[in-house]
C-alpha cells in the first residue's frame, strides 16, 4: 500500500510540474508577443508659424510577418495650433481618413483635441506584402499663422491592431518657433 501511495504522489508531483511549466510558458509568451511598430518622422521637428511640416508613417513588425490583416491608427494633434492639410502616398488604405474631435482623449493627452483616423487593412490577410519596413503615407500640417512659440505632440493611439499582436509606437514633437 506504501507503495502505491508514493507512486502516486509521484505522478500527482509530476502532473503539478507540467501543470506549472506549461502555464510559466504561456505567461511566458504572453510577456514576448510579436508587434506592430509605427513611427512619426521626424521625431522632432522646429517650425515657424506658417510653415508646412510634412510626416512621414513608418511601419514594422517585430516578427517581421508582412502578411498581416492590418492597423488602424489615430494622429491626434492640437487644432489651435496646427492645421490637417492632407495625406499623401497612403499605401493599401482601407477607407479615407477621417479628421474627428478627440472628445474621449484616446491618447490621454489633454493638449490634442482633434485626430486623423487612418486604416489599413487586407481581407485575406496579406498585409502590408511588401518588405519591412515600410513607410504607409505622408501626413501634411500647416503651423497656423501667428502661433506663440511652443511645443505641440502629434501623438498615436490604435484603433485595431492585427490578433496577437502588441502595438510600439514613437510619436513625433513640432517645435514652435519665431521667425
Amino acid at each position: 500500500m506504501k507503495k502505491n501511495c508514493n507512486f502516486i504522489f509521484m505522478i500527482l508531483q509530476a502532473v503539478l510540474f507540467l501543470i506549472f511549466a506549461i502555464a510559466g510558458d504561456f505567461a511566458f509568451c504572453e510577456d514576448h508577443m510579436p508587434y506592430q511598430i509605427v513611427k512619426l518622422l521626424p521625431g522632432v521637428t522646429y517650425e515657424t508659424s506658417g510653415s508646412y511640416v510634412k510626416m512621414s508613417i513608418n511601419y514594422d513588425v517585430s516578427d517581421s510577418n508582412n502578411t498581416l490583416f492590418g492597423l488602424g491608427a489615430r494622429f491626434h494633434f492640437n487644432s489651435k495650433q496646427i492645421k490637417y492639410i492632407r495625406t499623401d502616398n497612403l499605401f493599401n488604405l482601407f477607407k479615407n481618413s477621417v479628421v474627428q474631435e478627440d472628445t474621449e482623449d484616446f491618447d490621454n493627452d489633454l493638449q490634442t483635441d482633434s485626430y486623423l483616423l487612418i486604416s489599413w487593412f487586407e481581407w485575406n490577410g496579406r498585409w502590408p506584402g511588401v518588405s519591412l519596413p515600410c513607410e504607409l503615407g505622408l501626413i501634411n500640417f500647416q503651423i497656423i499663422e501667428n502661433s506663440t512659440p511652443s511645443y505641440t505632440p502629434i501623438n498615436i493611439s490604435f484603433s485595431a491592431t492585427n490578433p496577437g499582436y502588441d502595438v510600439e509606437y514613437s510619436s513625433s514633437i513640432i517645435h514652435i518657433i519665431s521667425k
